[in-house]
């Protein structure tokens, strides 16, 4: 299952094969009633972390989920100024729960320990600030780095934070890598040590190979997909080496990601397409 977030309408959908079949897609539509940034699906609890405005509600029985939702537990960041938690990424080995946060001109990544367990008011067991933009990052969890942009960086560049594992506080980048387009989406597949990026580049997504070791102008792959949108979506299932991509209202499903080459992905058909007014912003796939 597939669940897919709409940034511009506040609702999601789930998708029942993690490989739908352009004009063959069937989706159950969820409202929640806030504005949901970001999620994370645990497959094997069957629960689902949504970053909704400036808490985290979680789904149990995810999959059964249908109509409009209520969370079986919620936990409320403690974080001075807190406004939004605008993204969710899951340590499932560790039951860890790291959340890009938005609070008055800086945004961080608070952490957070026993996240399976997590409910009500609950402060982080610590957060790691500097040059982190909280609604874009992604974790190698391998390696334990953060890639992250940065909103006011020229020109655009992505950053690069060692030792997240343990990284507290004012967090020094680590290397700077720069960046053909501006960055909207980053996905990591640690397995294979390759970054996935998507941003301004109409229809592009760029791919870094070697990405834990990569500084400078770095070479990338580039792809070009059947439409003239800007991305603001990607996540690798590094598990089934699958890839989704959002731009605008369409979704595409890239099979064999680590394959992907220059050309290979010209034409790819969108798998899923939503209304006209659909901005995709999410992807949660099973961890």
């Amino acid at each position: 299952m597939i669940f897919i977030g709409d940034k511009l309408s506040y609702s999601m959908a789930a998708v029942d094969t993690l490989t739908p079949q352009p004009g063959n897609v069937t989706a159950k539509l969820f409202t929640t009633g806030t504005q949901i940034w970001d999620a994370a699906f645990d497959g094997n609890r069957d629960e689902l972390y949504v970053a909704a405005s400036s808490q985290v509600d979680v789904y149990s029985a995810a999959s059964k989920l249908d109509g409009t939702i209520k969370p079986t537990r919620t936990i409320v960041p403690v974080i001075s100024g807190l406004l939004f938690v605008q993204r969710v990424f899951l340590d499932k080995a560790n039951d860890r729960l790291y959340l890009g946060v938005k609070a008055a001109f800086n945004g961080s990544v608070a952490v957070f320990e026993q996240a399976s367990k997590l409910s009500g008011s609950v402060a982080p067991s610590r957060i790691i600030s500097g040059q982190i933009l909280g609604s874009n990052f992604t974790l190698d969890l391998k390696r334990n780095l953060l890639y992250t942009s940065w909103c006011c960086s020229s020109p655009q560049e992505i950053l690069v934070f060692e030792h997240i594992d343990t990284a507290k506080g004012e967090t020094a980048i680590a290397r700077r890598i720069s960046t053909r387009d501006s960055v909207s989406s980053l996905a990591v597949d640690s397995s294979r040590d390759r970054l996935y990026i998507t941003g301004a580049g109409s229809g592009r997504i760029n791919i870094l190979d070697g990405a834990s070791t990569a500084s400078g102008s770095a070479p990338v792959t580039s792809l070009s997909l059947p439409t003239s949108r800007n991305g603001f979506a990607i996540t690798i299932d590094a598990a089934n080496d699958r890839l989704y991509a959002g731009f605008g209202s369409l979704a595409f499903v890239l099979n064999d990601a680590s394959k992907l080459s220059n050309g290979s992905a010209t034409a790819q058909a969108a798998a899923i397409v939503g209304p006209a007014d659909t901005l995709i912003s999410y992807f949660a796939v099973p961890q």
